[in-house]
């Protein structure tokens, strides 16, 4: 593996408008040099960096999964197990990663998903984050449950496209609020939760209970607290966002934006959409 100074790699993401633009390749190190180096490692350390400096709540809220957790084990086994398959004999001197989403040209096909709370790991929330994805061209998915308004992420600068996650509250009036919101404030597309009809249980989150803070709110949702996990009551079982194919079509007839569906799993239900 080839090893780059990670300050001369951080500037050459700065500066690739695409992957591999003349002229902005990092500096090979030597052999046998191993000061201030970045490589696959490195990221795969950054999580244990991350839960020595996260209260044990946060980290928990951020990698926990559902119930025995199977389904995180089998999506990194799944991403592990991908494979490139190259086109030699090509020239690749200049490599152009662009890529068309929702009629925008992006520079890769990377977004950042939406969850929620990013006040727990940073002091301006969905705003640093919303910063961070501008900086690298991605879509950036702001949650409902953000701890940062719609208003105050869309006043960050940036050209990259933004989008809005939606958990499809029962109340129209509510959800109208909400996307009317977005799409005056700039996001090009609404994105429905529709694999979440009830409140996900996470024992390994409940055994680290986020402490009430005022920090950590529905920013989007005055009034409305942020659940510490799914066992407290009101939570435990609850059908909280139950959309259906009636509710999708309401929703591509209102939205001022485009309506992206998320969680659909099933190729024949990805056709309906």
């Amino acid at each position: 593996m080839i090893g780059f100074h990670a300050s001369e790699l951080r500037e050459a993401i700065r500066t690739w408008r695409y992957a591999g633009v003349k002229g902005h390749y990092p500096r090979r190190i030597a052999p046998g040099h191993q000061e201030d180096t970045l490589d696959s490692a490195d990221f795969d350390a950054l999580e244990e960096k991350a839960r020595a400096g996260l209260s044990p709540a946060a980290y928990a809220f951020a990698a926990a999964g559902a119930d025995d957790e199977l389904t995180v084990a089998d999506n990194i086994a799944a991403w592990r197990r991908l494979r490139l398959r190259p086109r030699m004999l090509n020239d690749v001197t200049q490599v152009d990663t662009s890529v068309s989403i929702l009629g925008v040209r992006c520079n890769a096909p990377i977004m950042v998903a939406p969850f929620g709370r990013h006040k727990l790991f940073h002091p301006e929330g969905e705003r640093a984050t919303a910063r961070g994805a501008a900086a690298a061209g991605a879509v950036f998915v702001l949650p409902t449950t953000s701890t940062v308004s719609i208003e105050e992420v869309a006043r960050e600068p940036g050209s990259a496209p933004r989008w809005f996650q939606l958990y499809l509250p029962p109340e129209r009036a509510l959800a109208e609020n909400l996307i009317d919101r977005a799409a005056s404030s700039g996001f090009d597309a609404v994105v429905l939760t529709v694999d979440q009809p009830v409140y996900g249980s996470s024992p390994r989150a409940a055994r680290a209970p986020l402490a009430a803070s005022p920090d950590i709110r529905n920013a989007n949702l005055p009034g409305q607290p942020i659940a510490q996990h799914s066992y407290k009551a009101g939570h435990t079982g609850a059908v909280t966002f139950p959309a259906t194919w009636r509710d999708l079509e309401w929703l591509a007839r209102r939205s001022p934006a485009d309506v992206v569906a998320k969680g659909v799993l099933r190729g024949d239900a990805a056709v309906r959409c």
